[in-house]
């Protein structure tokens, strides 16, 4: 993250948390999650995106997008690209993370900001994705709690675009492609769900796309700059042309 990039962010963006919430088939634990949220004094804005095109949600006092379509889990980074703080909380709408955990976590990205703050890692051993739990400093953070300044989005977006669109793995990408190695807290939580039916590690193949998705970051990563770049604008045409 440069200072450059990082000052112009900080000038354009207010003081405090945006937090990025997804839904899909729980409706019903938003308005838990966000009644959490809002007891968090750093919390100043609650966006939420809506993954499923058969419910219209309404959550009073915050910025509800009603998708037409099942973006899976990339729909959070087009929602943080609205967010109007220099902080983004992404947390998934399976678990209701306590105030105290997150004041924890926050305390901790003000004093080291280079880096993603999560609740629970995984780590590579060789290349291959370890579903085994990781703390402290790890090489991924887990999608279900992330904490990260808006400069290190932005630092990074540009290569996920390079990758999207993908139904798995946006974590894992996000965090190899950071610059640095997320931390990783052991976060007080409440379970909405986390075992139930439309969990996505209960879909044929969770497993294989995790890899997948650890072997197109390394790939990307050991391709040119230049080419990068390319790729880039390349996919970003087709997504702007192909029909909806």
């Amino acid at each position: 993250m440069s200072a450059e990039l990082m000052s112009i962010v900080e000038s354009t963006s207010q003081d405090g948390i945006s937090a990025v919430l997804v839904s899909w088939q729980r409706p019903k634990n938003i308005d838990v999650i966000v009644a959490e949220l809002r007891r968090v004094e750093a919390v100043r804005e609650i966006i939420v995106w809506n993954n499923n095109p058969d419910i219209a949600l309404s959550v009073p006092g915050c910025k509800v997008i009603n998708s037409s379509h099942n973006f899976m889990p990339f729909a959070r980074y087009s929602a943080a690209a609205l967010a109007s703080c220099n902080t983004l909380l992404f947390q998934d709408d399976d678990m209701m993370f306590h105030k105290v955990g997150i004041e924890r976590a926050y305390a901790e990205l003000l004093r080291s900001p280079d880096r993603i703050y999560g609740s629970e890692g995984r780590n590579l051993e060789n290349g291959t994705y370890v579903f085994q739990p990781a703390y402290g400093e790890c090489d991924i953070a887990l999608g279900q709690f992330m904490l990260f300044t808006k400069a290190l989005l932005c630092g990074t977006l540009g290569k996920l675009v390079g990758l999207a669109p993908f139904e798995r793995g946006d974590d894992i990408a996000f965090s190899m492609l950071s610059g640095g190695k997320p931390m990783a807290l052991t976060r007080p939580y409440g379970d909405l769900g986390i075992q139930d039916d439309v969990a996505l590690f209960r879909q044929p193949g969770h497993g294989s796309k995790r890899q997948l998705m650890v072997d197109r970051v390394k790939l990307l990563m050991a391709t040119p700059a230049k080419t990068r770049r390319q790729l880039v604008v390349d996919r970003f045409k087709r997504l702007v042309t192909s029909p909806c």
